[in-house]
């Protein structure tokens, strides 16, 4: 199902979030901001927030079942919202599985999903099935990878100065112009650059400026919330690429999972005919939900 992941939603889940280690704990009660648009449907950052504590392991007093942990938040080895941008997207590959129900028409009766016989069919019939191998996933990778498009970084000396240095802008046309300017050196005093990162990383101020900006270009001074103002050069410009399976390898073998998944749908449908009697109407269904509701 096309569904589009947006930078700005991506944004607004980075300010509802933290990183404690390499885990995405949530700060915040999100906002109605979309973060993932679907065909006829929408999911915004309150949405995705509201998964994320559902399935929040101190929910479970034992293990949490294979369903629900497939809606965790992986260890965090990236930004911020390059660790999001996976996530919503994995989130969002599920949201799309359950359209592949309501299209093809199934039709659960009143509080038939029963967690312990429900986990027990899926697992038996679908999920243990779905699961790849490393040469699978490898596989599957080599034919979705464009999935896996990573948009443009950029690399940056940067600087920070207080607004007064702005008064004196013109006669500044480097970093060694610059009185009392804050910023990250190595052990020689040199300035260290910032690791290539999307333009959201940069914040919603920097970040316009830094991806307008020619390499090796001294720009500033670019006002900041606060009493601050940043300058900067592009040291680095990496082109959109394609992850390499490696550094994406277990969102890829979800992904892989997922998709294996829809192709097992109608065994999973011809365990549930036989264990829940399911009823196929297709005029009736309207919404099958994730979480074991039927409307």
């Amino acid at each position: 199902t096309p569904h589009v992941v947006l930078s700005k939603g991506i944004s607004a889940m980075a300010d509802n979030c933290i990183v404690s280690e390499t885990s995405i704990i949530v700060t915040g009660e999100g906002s109605r901001e979309p973060v993932v648009i679907f065909s006829n449907d929408t999911l915004t950052v309150a949405d995705i927030i509201d998964i994320m504590q559902k399935v929040d392991p101190v929910n479970f007093s034992g293990e949490i079942p294979d369903e629900i942990s497939a809606f965790l938040p992986l260890p965090v080895h990236s930004t911020t919202e390059v660790a999001l941008w996976f996530y919503v997207k994995s989130v969002a590959q599920r949201y799309c599985l359950a359209e592949l129900a309501v299209e093809q028409g199934v039709i659960l009766p009143e509080n038939a999903l029963d967690y312990a016989r429900a986990e027990s069919v899926i697992r038996a019939r679908v999920l243990e099935a779905s699961i790849p191998d490393s040469a699978g996933v490898a596989e599957w990778f080599k034919e979705n990878e464009e999935m896996f498009l990573l948009p443009e970084r950029r690399s940056i000396l940067l600087g920070y100065t207080d607004t007064a240095a702005v008064l004196d802008s013109r006669t500044v046309s480097n970093f060694d112009d610059l009185t009392d300017c804050r910023t990250v050196v190595d052990s020689d005093g040199a300035m260290i650059p910032t690791p290539p990162q999307v333009e959201v990383a940069f914040g919603e101020v920097l970040g316009p400026v830094v991806f307008a900006a020619d390499s090796g270009a001294f720009i500033g001074p670019v006002l900041l919330d606060g009493e601050l103002v940043a300058w900067f050069e592009v040291v680095e410009i990496v082109p959109p690429a394609i992850a390499l399976l490696e550094d994406v390898y277990p969102q890829a073998e979800r992904m892989a999972a997922s998709m294996m998944f829809a192709s097992g749908f109608d065994t999973l449908m011809d365990e549930l005919n036989t264990t829940y009697t399911v009823r196929i109407d297709t005029a009736a269904v309207i919404k099958i939900d994730l979480w074991g509701g039927v409307h």
